[in-house]
């Protein structure tokens, strides 16, 4: 009776330990006999059993989806991978062995799960496109389906920089696109004053000696235009309505100046005409051969007059 209780315990042990059937290699056995309906149904047995198990849970959604697209349920099979790439968004199919239609349907899945897409360029500022449509400048976020795209940077001097990017579903993904530094601007050539004579006088014949005059002339009458000009400035502040007010006593300041200059300038340029004449007789009626000029220069003070010759 022992011997016979012990066999049956063993039995009954043996049994017990047995190790349960692989449900993904029932599912396959039952693909590889063309049994799609039966796969399906070992398949969505076992997941009622998986929990919360991610990695098998991915695997039976994908071998579920292949099952249907063999089934001709592509949308199920759409939806069947879309909860695998929920579970593990690094799950994929194998294209050396699925079906162009199970891969077609895996990748529409995969793309309409989205993902955050941070977007940087390496230097200053750039115009961003995703697959050809324009986002704006960077640095930028955005949401894009999984899979791959196209990201641009278009700089303000019109380079484009490019890069192929692989994004995951539901993981968020980061791209930098290396674009070139802006150049740095030349530095502008300060710009040469050119004095241009505004008065000259030359002769053939004459006298070095009626020079003097003549450049004095011209001198003393530069002179002259110069406190003209003075007495104008003060005039302008006197009947500008646009000027600070003047109390009485920079008022009276201002006409006695201006009155002044004016006077001035004037007796200037009267002796000065009356110099260059001189001069210029002088020149006419003794000989000689000798030039003079004058020139006028704008400055930030109002103007300057000179006088050059040969002599």
């Amino acid at each position: 009776m022992r011997a016979a209780f012990l066999i049956v315990a063993l039995f009954s042990f043996a049994v017990t330990a047995a190790p349960k059937s692989d449900p993904v290699a029932a599912a396959n056995s039952a693909m590889a006999e063309a049994d799609f309906d039966k796969a399906l149904a070992v398949l969505d047995a076992a997941l009622k059993k998986a929990g919360n198990k991610a990695p098998l849970v991915a695997k039976l959604h994908l071998m579920r989806g292949e099952t249907l697209v063999a089934l001709q349920r592509v949308d199920d099979a759409t939806v069947a991978f879309s909860a695998a790439l929920a579970a593990d968004p690094t799950v994929s199919l194998d294209p050396a062995t699925a079906s162009p239609d199970a891969v077609t349907a895996m990748n529409s899945a995969r793309g309409q799960i989205m993902s955050e897409l941070s977007i940087t360029v390496s230097n200053g500022t750039a115009n961003i496109k995703l697959d050809d449509v324009e986002l704006g400048p960077a640095p930028l976020k955005t949401r894009a389906g999984a899979g791959k795209h196209k990201v641009e940077a278009i700089t303000p001097s019109g380079q484009t920089v490019s890069r192929e990017i692989d994004i995951i579903p539901a993981v968020p993904f980061s791209v930098m696109l290396e674009t070139p530094a802006a150049a740095s601007p030349v530095a502008s050539t300060p710009a040469i004053e050119v004095r241009k004579p505004v008065a000259r006088t030359r002769s053939s014949g004459g006298s070095k000696l009626g020079l003097i005059p003549l450049a004095a002339g011209v001198a003393i009458a530069g002179g002259g235009a110069a406190c003209l000009f003075l007495a104008k400035g003060n005039h302008d502040q006197l009947v500008d309505p646009k000027g600070p007010a003047l109390n009485p006593t920079t008022e009276q300041q201002l006409v006695n100046d201006g009155g002044s200059f004016q006077t001035i300038g004037f007796a200037l340029i009267g002796v000065g005409a009356a110099a260059a004449v001189a001069g210029s007789a002088m020149l006419v009626f003794m000989s000689g051969s000798n030039s003079v000029s004058l020139y006028a220069v704008p400055s930030e003070q109002g103007g300057l007059v000179g006088v050059s010759g040969t002599f």
